[in-house]
């Protein structure tokens, strides 16, 4: 009984060893994070925050793309995880506006020690950043969370990795109504409203404007309105957005709500519109469309209309006047330049390589490809060092210097090439 109690021990630990522990897997994510903040924070973006919720979906990805050996943002099977969306609404509703990063990694044997996980995560996110989608995500503005996840398949000895970002929803403050004043967003009541219109929604958009805090409508031309207002439940609503909800270097804070991004004021349909209208200073027609809310008085504010069809939102337009009255035209007389531009007729018109094959721990070899063309006409070499990555990072670093200068040397003693280059 002792032989087979220690025989089972012995298996449990072999197999122990041979997975990534949750500990390593949490200091491959930190390793991670700090990298593509750091990404970001060069490119004057706003860091990511970390989230528990994006790590359970990150993780619940890369333990499927791991049970089955692919590397796809899709769960066919599953309609309920189907998506990198339907994945993090499983773990929690706070989110939006999700992207997601994935791979697998070569072949890497265990241990995890420190030195091998920084090499890791060398590795993904240089190999992310090397991908425009991916890189895309990495230092979009449009996230403000996001987190990892790491499965390590010990049968196959690859790393499935998952980055998953996201945008938490924003709630405006102080909304005037909870559900829109019920306003629906089922667009089937909008098919009656037809492309010739498009102008009248433009000029409505350009027709508002705030005095003495209050919103208003003028509009010259009452004939275009009997067109488009034709059921009791049309009409129009005021969308509020201040300019501290759209500030440079960090996200957009406009509401998650379908109908409105800042605070709505109460809709008015066609029977008040035209009943209220106080048409003056050569307009056909003038309408209050609501008052500024206590709260917002004195803020730079864009006063956005809602254009509603069967108590439906069918359309949104934000105010684009330009007065003419700003702008003073100067004629000026064109000049042409004809700049001299000496042109070369010759240039790198082919680019060879060669592979020099070194064993383990080695810095020389004598396994290269043969040099089969015309060194005159050489006109740079681009010296290349590769080592595994396994070993400890400075260890790699020294063998990689030493290949380098044995290829430079070999260029010079060997190939005769001039030495006076840097590589």
């Amino acid at each position: 009984m002792k032989k087979l109690f220690l025989l089972i021990t012995f298996l449990s630990l072999q197999q122990l060893f041979s997975q990534m522990s949750a500990t390593e897997e949490t200091y491959l994510g930190e390793i991670m994070f700090k990298k593509v903040n750091l990404l970001r924070k060069k490119k004057g973006i706003h860091p990511l925050k970390r989230s528990k919720d994006l790590a359970e979906a990150a993780k619940f990805q890369t333990d499927f793309m791991s049970s089955n050996n692919t590397v796809n943002h899709f769960q066919e099977e599953e309609k309920l995880y189907k998506t990198p969306l339907k994945r993090v609404r499983y773990f929690t509703t706070d989110f939006d506006n999700v992207g997601e990063n994935i791979l697998k990694t070569r072949r890497i044997n265990p241990p995890f020690v420190k030195r091998k996980l920084n090499l890791i995560a060398n590795l993904i996110f240089n190999s992310w950043r090397k991908s425009p989608d991916y890189y895309k995500n990495m230092i979009s503005g449009s996230f403000t969370y996001a987190d990892f996840g790491f499965t390590y398949n010990p049968t196959l000895k690859q790393i499935f990795a998952a980055h998953v970002f996201a945008n938490k929803e924003y709630k405006v403050s102080n909304q005037l109504s909870e559900y829109a004043f019920g306003i629906k967003t089922d667009t089937t009541n909008c098919n009656s409203l037809s492309k010739e219109y498009d102008h009248i929604y433009t000029n409505l958009g350009n027709s508002i404007s705030i005095e003495n805090d209050e919103v208003l409508l003028k509009y010259d031309n009452i004939d275009d309105l009997s067109k488009l207002l034709t059921g009791e439940n049309d009409g129009f609503a005021i969308d509020l957005v201040t300019r501290e909800q759209l500030q440079c270097n960090i996200p957009n804070k406009l509401d998650a709500s379908p109908i409105y991004d800042g605070i709505l004021l109460k809709p008015i349909y066609k029977n008040e519109l035209f009943t209220n209208n106080k048409a003056e200073n050569g307009h056909n027609f003038v309408v209050s469309l609501g008052e500024i809310p206590a709260f917002l008085k004195g803020k730079e504010i864009s006063p956005n209309l809602i254009i509603i069809k069967e108590n439906t939102k069918c359309d949104y337009r934000v105010p684009t006047p330009i007065k003419d009255n700003r702008f003073q035209l100067m004629t000026i007389e064109p000049k042409f330049e004809e700049p001299y531009i000496d042109l070369q007729n010759q240039g790198i018109y082919i680019a060879k390589e060669l592979f020099f094959e070194f064993e383990t721990s080695k810095s020389t070899t004598d396994k290269y490809t043969q040099a089969n063309f015309d060194l005159d006409n050489v006109h740079s070499f681009d010296i290349k060092s590769y080592t595994s990555i396994d070993g400890s990072e400075k260890a790699n670093e020294i063998i990689q210097n030493k290949r380098a200068a044995f290829i430079k040397k070999h260029i010079g003693d060997v190939l005769g090439f001039s030495l006076d280059f840097k590589n």
